[in-house]
Formats: C-alpha cells, structure tokens, sequence
C-alpha cells in the first residue's frame, strides 16, 4: 500500500514538475491515499482522529484548489481543525506516556520563527490578517508538540512525526511567501513536495508507533 502511495505521489510531482494543469483532476485524490492507508493498516490508538484530520486536509486541499477569497478561507479553515486534531493527538499521547513538561528551547525557536516569519508578512495580509495569525498560532502549537514528543520519548518513529511537522510549517512557509509575497521558481512543485512528505510522514510515523505487533 505504502509503495502504491508513493508511486502515485511521485507521478503527481513529476506532473506538476513539468507544469501539466492536472490538479484539478489529482489533487483531490492526494490525501484520501493516506485515509486509505489508515483506514487498511487501523493503528491501535487515535483512528478518529487522525481519520479526522485526514479528512479536512482533503477539504483543505479541494477548497484551495479555487482562488476566491472564500475558498481560501474555507480552506485555511480546514486545514485550522486538521492541525487542532493533530494537536488533540500528539498532547494525548505525551500525557498517557510522559510527564508532560513544557521545554523551553524548542518553544523558543518556533516563537521567534512565528514573530519573524509573520513580520514578514505582515503588511501584505490586509484583511486576512487575524485568520493567518489563528492558523500560524496552530501549527507552530502542533509543531511544538511533535518536537516535545520526539524530546520526551527519543524514538524513530516520534523522529518521523517530527520531521513531518518540520516540513508542514515549512510548506505553508512557502505557500504563504508565494500567495502574500511573490511567486518564485516552481513554487508549486517545492509546496506540495513538501506537504506531501509532512502528511505522509505524520501518518507513517503514527501508524508506525501504533501499528499491531
């Protein structure tokens, strides 16, 4: 199953590479792969939710495919509950299997990352200030629990989830410059190349720390 997600994955990049329109026809395929995926190899803990979070990252990406103002807000707004999902599972697992204590240095950084990156932005948000600001608060929240729980629990698979958490700030750090900022040199094919990974990461690395033994 994993090597099919892959081979497909590989071919949409390859498409949007070669700058072929062919995300209205594949996109919305992308991340129901990966419900599939869950839905087949049922990891022991938290099916709901990351089932949950799977299914608005689809909304996500299907309402993003239009460039309306609307859509985008819906979209933003999906993707906002997916990474509260996200979150819900990674603080769950860090209060079953730690003690559970704020690290400093890792929430250092993401919070200097978030005020620079947003200064950055800033003035070209206009209206959509306060939603990019709520969603900015989310994933760098979700990022931070991901790096607590790799810090906590110092295995591969919480590495995994980690560097997927990475990449998921890093693909919307790119979408955002090009929507708010300017485009720059296939900036499509450098987002969804690495949302495609943080999804996939996120996901292999749960099912991986609770797959069936």
């Amino acid at each position: 199953m994993g090597r099919v997600i892959l081979l497909f994955y590989s071919t949409y990049l390859v498409f949007i590479f070669l700058e072929w329109e062919v995300d209205i026809f594949l996109k919305p395929i992308l991340i129901p792969l990966l419900i599939l995926f869950v839905l087949v190899q049922r990891p022991q803990q938290f099916l709901p939710l990351i089932f949950g979070a799977l299914v608005f990252s689809t909304l996500g990406d299907v309402f993003l495919l239009s460039d309306a103002e609307l859509f985008f807000m819906l979209g933003l707004g999906s993707f906002f509950i997916a990474h509260i999902l996200y979150c819900w599972i990674f603080s769950a697992a860090l209060r079953r299997e730690f003690a559970f204590k704020v690290n400093l240095w890792p929430l250092s950084i993401i919070l200097t990352y978030l005020i620079v990156f947003l200064g950055y932005l800033w003035a070209s948000l206009g209206e959509l200030l306060f939603p990019v600001v709520a969603y900015a608060l989310i994933i760098s929240t979700m990022l931070f629990l991901a790096w607590s729980w790799y810090l906590s629990a110092r295995i591969k698979s919480t590495l995994i989830i980690f560097i997927g958490a990475i990449l998921f700030i890093l693909s919307d750090s790119l979408l955002a410059i090009s929507l708010f900022k300017s485009s720059f040199y296939m900036d499509h094919f450098w987002v969804m190349f690495t949302y495609l990974s943080a999804q996939s990461l996120l996901i292999y690395g749960l099912w991986r720390r609770y797959r069936l033994t």
